[in-house]
């Protein structure tokens, strides 16, 4: 079963907590509903399907399915998660072994399954692939567009730019990024 770490869900659960208006109660779904309304580990491991379901959710209302707001959410997810708690796997000037350690990270420490293949085509720009993800999981594919980023950011200590080179929700294959630097 695929799984993902409950701090990938507190944050999303806080919001849909905040918001009293009701406007989740249709989007997500009732196995989701029932774990956000019950206290969350940060620790723990919940299923996948209610995580999409409700980051899915999170996606429409707060940022009107807008690639552009999920590209920028992740950048701050990114500085968020990087620039404190886990500064220990950035090392400052080495992109090939940061993100060796950030797939590790993000296989270890966030979700049982999947990850991303990388190539670096030279000294200052690389390429990901999106493995053994949904697909059509546009919201969170854009957001770790954003989230790697500013990743690289943080290592390189520079701009970064990033592209989709392909859109698993839009065309079959698996989801490419693109990302460049001085």
């Amino acid at each position: 079963m695929r799984q993902v770490k409950g701090t990938l869900l507190l944050p999303l659960a806080k919001t849909v907590n905040a918001n009293k208006t009701g406007v989740y109660d249709s989007l997500i779904s009732d196995e989701a509903k029932e774990i956000v309304e019950n206290r969350i580990l940060a620790s723990a491991w919940y299923p996948f399907e209610v995580y999409k379901s409700i980051y899915t959710a999170v996606g429409k209302v707060v940022a009107n399915d807008n690639e552009d707001l999920f590209h920028k959410w992740g950048i701050a997810e990114a500085e968020r998660v990087f620039k404190d708690v886990y500064a220990s796997i950035i090392y400052k000037g080495d992109a090939p072994r940061s993100i060796e350690m950030l797939n590790r990270f993000v296989n270890s420490k966030m979700f049982n399954f999947g990850g991303f293949d990388t190539e670096f085509l030279s000294e200052n720009e690389m390429v990901a692939s999106v493995e053994e993800f949904d697909r059509d999981f546009k919201v969170a594919l854009v957001v770790l567009c954003g989230w790697m980023q500013r990743y690289l950011e943080l290592c390189l200590d520079k701009p970064v730019k990033s592209e989709f080179l392909k859109r698993s929700w839009k065309e079959p294959g698996l989801t490419k990024m693109r990302f460049t630097w001085e």
